[in-house]
Parts: C-alpha cells; sequence; structure tokens
C-alpha cells in the first residue's frame, strides 16, 4: 500500500452504544420493592410514591437516550459522507471539515442530552430521599452536600466528584454563556493512525469563552456523550444495588408518608411565611 493511500485511511466509528429494552435499574428494584410492600395499608403513600417517580425518571432517562442514539445517527452520516470525500480527495489532504444543520443539530441534541442528565439525576435524588425519615433537598448537587459518608449518599458523592460535576460544567457554559464556537463543524482530520471525524469539544468547559476554550482530541462530542451514558448507567445500578440491599437490611424506605412534596421547594414572602406547604 502506498502512502497516498494509507494516508486516506478513515478510522472507524467507536461501536454504538448499547441501549436495553428494559427499564433502568432504579425503576425495576423500586418496583420489586413496592410489589411487595402493596398489600401493607400503611405503605400505600410509599407504593404510589415508587410508582410514579420512578416513572418520571424513566422519562429522562429515555429523553438522554433518544439524544445519544441521534447524535450517533448524525456522525454515521457524517462518516458516510467524508468516506466519500477523502477517496476523490488529493493525496496530499491533511483535513476536511462541514458545516451544515446537521452539524448543528448535534450540538443541539448534545445540550439536550446535559439538561436531561441533569433531570434525572435531580429526580434520582429525589428517590435516594426515601431513604431519610427528614425532607430532604430537591437537587442532586444539595442533597450531595449531606453528611453521610456511605451509603446512597456516597454513591452520589462519589459519582459527582467524577463526572457529574463536570458534566454540569459542560451545561452551565452552553446554556448560560456560548456555544462551542460561532462556525460549528464536522471535521474529519488526520492523525498518525489515519483520518477521524469528530466535533470538538472544549477541555475547559468553565472557560467559559469562545476565545479561551482548549481542545484535545481525545475529547470530542461522541466520546465524551458515549462516556457520560456508561457513567450513569453505572451510577442507576449502584444505587439500585444499594436500596434493595438497605430494603433487605430493612432500613429502606425510611419515610413512607408525606411524600407527595417529597423534594420540592418551599417559598416563602417578604414576612418570612410559607407559600408552599407540606402536607401534615
Amino acid at each position: 500500500m502506498n502512502d497516498s493511500v494509507s494516508s486516506h485511511v478513515l478510522l472507524p466509528l467507536r461501536p454504538a452504544p448499547r441501549f436495553s429494552r428494559e427499564s433502568p435499574q432504579v425503576v425495576r428494584v423500586l418496583d420489586q420493592i413496592r410489589f411487595q410492600l402493596d398489600a401493607d395499608e400503611s405503605m400505600a403513600e410509599f407504593c404510589w410514591f415508587a410508582r410514579e417517580y420512578p416513572r418520571v425518571y424513566r422519562h429522562h432517562f429515555g429523553h438522554i437516550e433518544h439524544r445519544l442514539r441521534s447524535i450517533y445517527q448524525r456522525y454515521q452520516k457524517a462518516h458516510e459522507h467524508f468516506s466519500v470525500e477523502l477517496s476523490k480527495s488529493d493525496p496530499n489532504c491533511v483535513g476536511m471539515s462541514t458545516s451544515s444543520l446537521e452539524t448543528l443539530m448535534v450540538y443541539w441534541d448534545f445540550e439536550a442530552f446535559l439538561n436531561a442528565l441533569g433531570a434525572a439525576l435531580d429526580v434520582l435524588a429525589r428517590l435516594v430521599g426515601t431513604a431519610f425519615k427528614e425532607q430532604t433537598p430537591p437537587s442532586f448537587t444539595k442533597l450531595c452536600k449531606r453528611h453521610e459518608r456511605d451509603g446512597c449518599i456516597g454513591i452520589l458523592r462519589t459519582a459527582q466528584d467524577r463526572w457529574v460535576s463536570r458534566m454540569k460544567n459542560y451545561r452551565d457554559c452552553f446554556v448560560h454563556y456560548t456555544c462551542v464556537d460561532t462556525m460549528l463543524t464536522f471535521a474529519c482530520n488526520q492523525y498518525s493512525d489515519g483520518f477521524e471525524v469528530r466535533c470538538r469539544l472544549p477541555s475547559n468547559p468553565n472557560a467559559r469563552d469562545i476565545m479561551r476554550f482548549r481542545f484535545s482530541r481525545r475529547l470530542d462530542v461522541l466520546r465524551y456523550a458515549c462516556s457520560t451514558y456508561k457513567n450513569l448507567l453505572a451510577l442507576d445500578r449502584a444505587i439500585a444495588s444499594q436500596i434493595f440491599k438497605d430494603y433487605e437490611s430493612g432500613a429502606f424506605p425510611k419515610r413512607t408518608s408525606n411524600l407527595f412534596f417529597l423534594g420540592t421547594r418551599m417559598q416563602t414572602d417578604a414576612s418570612s411565611k410559607v407559600v408552599g406547604r407540606v402536607m401534615p
């Protein structure tokens, strides 16, 4: 094989994410628990909660998977496009790019992906809230500030340190400050092992400024989205396992009533009188 041909090798896309047809593990575990408690009238409110709120969690989970699937499909189209273009290109070509509605949709899907992740994590925090007798915060971030070091809180805090905080940095950057660039492109760049299709993603989202963003080959939209989705699956499995472990030991659920407003924000007026009200 001569140099001109080898330099035009287009690297394959990473494998497509594997999506399960089953509900998230947390949903299945809470279903299993509520089925066992359904005959106990004192658990009626908890069983209602364990049926309805996991469905909200599943809704956001489905949204996450839909956006990731859409991103992957657009990468596939771009890969097919560049495969054709490279076959016709000059032997000295070292890269090419394209900007179109399809490219914009990748980034729109990615922003929606991040927002759906944040929503799923906040609902997960509400589900974990039934492990405590007292009212718990309505958000993932605030729940992680509790003093517990083990159990579900420990699992959530580990996820926060490993990947959730960074995910929220991307979300905050793109929602409140700026997009990746004013000219978003699908690029097909040459590296030592061949050409690679990518939509670039800054490695320093907290810069929140197009001119200050830094980029690396090791990071792009699809790679990051797939990695984050895998992290979410691992978190879902870990929380489900902990909930069932606590249930079998009699430590879950601890809060079985006054669940209609679990995790809701309380509003107060200037006189500090409660406007929102938790059921007595």
